[in-house]
Parts: C-alpha cells; structure tokens; sequence
C-alpha cells in the first residue's frame, strides 16, 4: 500500500487528474422544466410519456405536461396506466451525454469488454463509499457505483438493496440508471422500487428494513449507474458506526474507494486489511480545522477466482472498516451495564420457571442442563441476527411469554434463568471464525453477532449456544469454535478465544459386523456414533414423523445399493432422536443380495459395503487461495467380515498410508485389512487436525483425498478352500 504526503495530497485533489483521487462529486442536473413530481404516462399503443399529471378531468380524460412544458390531454381510452414517480437526479435526460456528470463520462470511456477481460461477468468502473460524520456523532453513509455487463451471467446487477435499521437510520435512492450502448438512459421506475419490512411477521423484531430497486432493461454491453444514501442517528454504543467495503472481489474492479469526512469532534478509525505492500491501494489523509479527510483507494483489482475449502472473504481479500475510536474493554463493560438494568428488578416468571426447572436436580450441571434443555426446545428460534434487529435484548419474562425468539434473546433467557437458579455465566457476543479475522482497532457490537453463554460449573467451563433444539449443552458448532468473543462483564479488560474441539470430537465411529454367503449375498448390521457437527445433523431427524425416519433409512440403504433391502434400524421414536442428555448411537441393519461377484461358486469378489470415498474435493491440482474448515474432523471405522463356511482370503488389499515419515501432517488416512481364521478384520480413519491451512499444503490435502478414494476401488477375493472344493 503506498501512503502519499499531505502536501500532495492537496495537489492531488486540485488536479483532480483521477478517480484515485477526485473529492467526493454531485450530481448537477439542470432542473427540468416540469419541475414538479416525475410522472410516467404509459398509453395503450406503447408509448410512456414522461412529466407530470396535472389533473384528471370529470370524463376521465388525462391532463399531462411533458418534460418539454407542453400540456396535452389523453382520454382515458388511450391510457393504460400512469406511474407516479419520485424526482430523482437526471431523470429529466435521455441521454448520458446531457448530464452534468463527470465520474459517470469518464467511466464511459474506460475500455471494458469481453477481450479486457474474458472471464467477467461484468466490471464494476468506479465505486464509492463516503462516510460524513458530524460532531453529534450523526452520519451519512452514500454509496455510488457505476458498471458495465459483459455477459448475461452479469445481467443480476440489476437488482440492488440495502438494509438499514428504522430506530436509527433513513435511507434514499438518489438515481438509477441504465446507459444502454448508445448512451440512451433509463430511469428507476418508482413500481421497482420498494422499501419494506424484512421481519414484518415477527411484531417484537420489526425494525430491519431493506429498500431495493430493479434497474430497467439491463442487459449485455448495458452500463448501469445508482447511487444511496443511508443517513443515520448520533452512533452510540447498541448502534455502532461500523462500515466495511472489500476492496477485491469476484469480478474485476477498476476503481473503489472509501473515504471518511469527519467533524473535529468524532474520532474515526479507517482500518484497512492485507493492504500493506499492495501498489495498487493507497491511502491519503489530512487534518484541519474544519475536520479530519481519510480516504484508501485501489486500481485495477483482478477478480478472484472461488475455489473449494474457500477461506471468509476477509482472510483473503484487501479490505477496510471505519469506526469510532473506543476500547473493546470498555464496550464490553458499557454493554454489561445495559443489560443488567433488565436483570434488575422484580422477581419474573423467567426466574419462577428456572427455579421450577432446577427443583430436584441433584447437582448443579443437571440444573444447569436442565434449563438449557428448556430454552432450546421450548423456544422457537428465529433467525434474525442482533445486527438486523439490535443488540438490546428483550426482558426475560417478554421472551418466555412470546415462545419465539432470536440468537440474542435466546442467549440473553438463558443468561437470566441460570442466574435465577443461582449458576454463574456470562453473556458472550462472538465474531465467528467463519466471518474472517476480526477488526481488532474496530471496537463494536457490530463485529460481534453470534450471542452466547459461558456457564461455570465448579472448575469447568461449558459454551453453551440454545439457539434451536438440536445443539446439546456445551457443543460449540463449526464455525464458531476458535472464534474471538466479548464477554460482557464490568471486570471484561480483553476478548476470549472460543476453544477448537479435538479432531475425535467431531465426526463419527462405526463398526460393521458383515456377513458373507456363498451365494454372493451380504448382511450387514452397523453401529454409528457421531459426535460434534455430525451428531447434530442426525439430531435433525427429531423434526421428523416415525413413518418419514423410516423412508430416511430406507433411502439412506438405497444409496448404498439399489438392491439393499432394509431389515431393521434404531432409534425409531422422534424422541430419541431429540434427548440432548445423551448421546446418539445409530444402528441399522440391511441386506444386499448378489453383492459380490460369484465364480462359480468357488471365488467371490467383493468391496468393503459403504466405503465410497470420492476425490471430487479436488477441483484442481493446484490453488491460490489458503484451505478453510469451520472444525477439525475425524472418521474411524471398524468392520469384520466373516466369510462362508469352506472359504479363504485369497487376496486382500494392501496397507493405505497417505503420509511418509514420522511427521504427522494436519491432514491423514490410513487403511489395514488383515485375515484371521474364518474372518477378514477391516479399519480405516482419517484424520483433520487443521482447520486453516496454507495453498502450499494443498498437497497434502490431495495425497489424502486420493489415498482414501482409492481404497473405495479396491477389491476383496475369497476362494473355497481346496478341502471344500
């Protein structure tokens, strides 16, 4: 990132030689001569007439002026509707060249097509977030982008939104626009714009809104313009100023800035990420009188091509935040602060439901449980985060009595009820792994949008997340775990690591007892039992009626093999399936006949059953990007196998081992057969331990997937023995 002097910068600006560096631009339009209201008048025969309705006459006849002055009358006959449409910048031209709009022309000039860059589905030519902070801590945020179609994947652009919260924020659309290619324009009709409610049907979370808009007619070698404007509250400490902008992305990017205007008053904090050493981002600032100017900028970004295993975007892309200077300590304490005026107070029936709850438990992990097991079965769970609704939870009588509830308030009854019963936790506000690496000189309650409880119980520690009723008490979910947390308490001076569980806690062991016959047919009877993310998913299946767990099963053998019968399975109560006080043992059992090749009679050729590892997670032999798993992970499986009466191992698979050396790698498997009397003993496993890795060990990641998928060809022979025969 290259950094210019102050005094340049000034020079810079004056000469006002590029996007880089160009202050902030209006819109100038001369005004229309209709100048009030911006009224479509669509006739019968095709025509949309634009202006202004002056009147409807007694008979139905329309009274239009045009944007020319001229004042027409169209009986109703001929008219098919009339679009009320809101005055925006430049809707009184038709074409691009009459606007007064300098980024806009400039734009047009850039070369952009499909031989520039082949692989696009459109540019993005100029992108521009301002944020203007006055002294009462009151901002605006305007967003202006101008971009081209390359191909009809790219034709999506049209439809934009932005959401902003109704008890902090207002929002406008200052203009939309299409630039067909011959420089003709086309304005947002007022029918594809709409401001609306995004949780409408949930009265006590009803205040995120999203205004969105459809730009007319884009299609490929269209240009399309639009520029917003969010204007926001005094930012405070449940409604932080926090902005981001990536300054990369899947498309290729000619330019995109963010630039911050702020009163002497304000603090702001403009932090940029994975920018050091990148000529293509630069970053200018200045301080007067009259403010602070801080703006970084970056040219000709190429897109970045997606692949698998893909890491959040901010561990791998260049991008910023802007914020008001405050200390993570200090917002972890204000926070504590507010919430515990709601815990104050009057006796609820929030506690009086604890209390009942924790009655006869007989220790203070079976409470603990026992109130945990309640919040997040008998709560429903709404998913609606704390930055789309706010980060004040609701009192804990108001979330028992409603029955539905989001992450926060869910988290926050939870907190409440174990304080009621007299067990120690803490409210936790965590900025999951799965979002990127934190904004650490962004202190706010922004970052922080998956809410939590720590409870402690004697020496231990247990995570706890009730968001719905299949996470068990103490399993944090990937994604979460390794995760940085606020912990909202008075004494909080630092954030806290969310610990990674152990590789054999997430993921699954099975053992097979399978039986061979002479005919070729095999019965197998398997025992799963799944731990971490992989107990959750079957945990799911409490959802499910009896008659619909056993079509799972039965559709679960299919896969297997077509001609796999089911012959028994358990659990088969829903409610087994839901109990979060113990853990899950899966067992079914099928038979597939003519399973293995039969020759003759006297050889039979077979794979072990359910060992169908693939290599599709190879996409390709080689990456740019680093790999990304939200756990560790681990699979063991153990089978026997015993063979008919009369027959031998023949032939058996040799020993797979993805590694070389005593070095354990963060990723391995491994695979034995062995033959002993009457029986063939299978096991293999593997093993994740990391859970961020470089491109340069992709290798590894390969040698493994191919190591694993190759056993799955592998085959199995088995003869009579000769005194049978």
């Amino acid at each position: 990132m290259r950094r210019l002097p102050v005094f340049a910068i000034f020079l810079l600006i004056a000469a006002g030689c590029s996007f880089t560096v160009r202050p902030q631009e209006k819109e100038a339009p001369e005004a229309p001569k209709v100048s009030l209201g911006m009224d479509i008048l669509y006739l019968n025969k095709g025509e949309e007439i634009p202006g202004r309705l002056d009147k409807i006459e007694k008979d139905g006849t329309y009274v239009f002026t045009n944007l020319d002055g001229k004042t027409s009358k169209y009986p109703s006959e001929q008219v098919l509707r009339i679009e009320f449409q809101r005055k925006r910048a430049g809707d009184d031209k038709d074409l691009a060249a009459e606007l007064n709009a300098p980024i806009l022309n400039e734009a047009l000039k850039k070369e952009v097509s499909v031989e520039k860059y082949p692989n696009a589905a459109y540019v993005t030519i100029y992108d521009s977030m301002t944020v203007e902070i006055g002294k009462d801590l009151s901002y605006a945020v305007t967003r202006r982008t101008i971009a081209k179609v390359l191909t009809r994947r790219g034709m999506g652009i049209a439809n934009q939104y932005v959401d902003y919260l109704a008890d902090s924020a207002t929002t406008e659309l200052l203009f939309g626009r299409t630039i067909t290619p011959e420089g003709k324009l086309l304005h947002v009709s007022e029918s594809a714009v709409e401001d609306g409610s995004r949780f409408g049907t949930y009265p006590q979370y009803d205040n995120a809104r999203r205004l969105k808009w459809s730009l007319k007619e884009v299609k490929v070698d269209s240009y399309v313009d639009y520029s917003y404007r969010v204007t926001h509250k005094p930012a405070n400490l449940l409604a932080p100023l926090y902005e981001t902008m990536f300054l990369r992305s899947t498309q290729p990017i000619i330019h995109r800035e963010i630039t911050v205007k702020a009163a002497p008053e304000a603090e702001p904090v403009l932090s940029g990420f994975m920018i050091e050493g990148n000529d293509r981002i630069n970053r200018i600032e200045s301080a007067t009188p009259q403010g602070k100017f801080i703006r970084i900028s970056a040219e000709n970004m190429p897109r970045i091509e997606p692949e698998n295993m893909m890491p959040p975007w901010p561990d791998v892309l260049p991008w910023t935040a802007v914020s008001l200077k405050r200390t993570w300590s200090d917002t972890g304490a204000e926070y504590a602060q507010e919430i515990s005026k709601i815990l104050s107070g009057t006796e609820d029936a929030a506690s009086l439901k604890a209390k009942e709850l924790a009655a006869g438990q007989a220790s203070e992990l079976e409470k603990a449980r026992a109130i945990y097991n309640y919040v997040a079965k008998e709560i429903g769970f709404l998913e609606i985060a704390p930055g789309d609704y706010g980060f004040m939870p609701h009192k804990p009588g108001e979330i028992l009595a409603a029955g539905q509830a989001n992450a926060l308030d869910k988290a926050f009854l939870l907190h409440a009820m174990l304080d009621a019963a007299g067990i120690e936790s803490s409210l936790l506000l965590a900025h999951k792994r799965s979002e990127g690496h934190l904004a650490g000189e962004n202190a706010c309650l922004r970052q922080m949008g998956t809410p939590l409880v720590h409870v402690s119980i004697g020496a231990r520690g247990y995570y706890c997340l009730p968001t719905t009723q299949v996470i068990p008490f103490g399993y944090i979910p990937a994604g979460v775990q390794g995760s940085t947390a606020l912990v909202a308490i008075e004494s909080s001076k630092k954030l806290v690591e969310l610990p990674l569980l152990p590789a054999a806690e997430e993921g699954v062991n099975t053992f097979s007892e399978i039986e061979l016959y002479a005919d070729g047919r095999i019965r197998v009877k398997r025992k799963e039992k799944p731990a971490g993310g992989s107990e959750v998913s079957w945990r799911e299946w409490s959802k499910l009626r009896p008659e619909e767990i056993t079509q799972k099963f039965e559709s679960m053998v299919s896969s297997i093999h077509p001609n796999a019968k089911l012959l028994d399975y358990s659990p088969r109560d829903p409610k087994e399936y839901g109990d979060l006080n113990e853990h899950l043992v899966i067992n079914y059992e099928y038979e597939i006949p003519d399973y293995a090749l039969n020759a003759g009679g006297e050889i039979l050729v077979f794979r072990i059953p359910e060992i169908n590892y693939s290599a599709s997670s190879i996409e390709k032999y080689e990456r740019e990007l680093p790999m990304f798993w939200g756990s560790r992970y681990s699979f063991d499986n153990s089978a026997t196998i015993r063979l008919p009466e009369g027959f031998k191992v023949e032939n058996l698979p040799e020993e797979v081992k993805s590694w070389e050396g005593e070095n354990i790698p963060f990723m391995r498997y491994e695979a034995s057969f062995a033959a002993r009397d009457n029986t063939i003993i299978f096991h293999d496993r593997l093993e994740r331990t990391g859970v961020s890795e470089p491109a340069s060990s992709y290798d590894v990641f390969i040698k493994t997937i191919k190591a694993s998928a190759g056993l799955a060809k592998k085959w199995l022979v088995v003869e009579k023995d000769d005194n049978n025969k």
